[in-house]
């Protein structure tokens, strides 16, 4: 979960919520200062280079064999 503490439009707590309902693995990165919909240049770049090397994982496969 990608989340901004100072998010006027979803508040922390429900992140927290989600987070606590969740019942797989997971991580919590907060984006200090980024607004809800990441209109901010900086703050986008940010979260897609986090996806990207999350997705990175898995598209790869078991031990980062790269895809069939």
């Amino acid at each position: 979960m990608l989340h901004s503490p100072t998010d006027e439009t979803v508040g922390v707590e429900n992140a927290q919520q989600i987070l606590n309902a969740a019942r797989h693995l997971k991580s919590f990165i907060a984006i200090d200062g980024a607004d809800h919909l990441l209109t901010g240049r900086a703050d986008a770049r940010y979260v897609a280079s986090m996806l990207a090397a999350w997705a990175d994982r898995y598209a790869r496969g078991p031990a980062g064999a790269g895809p069939a």
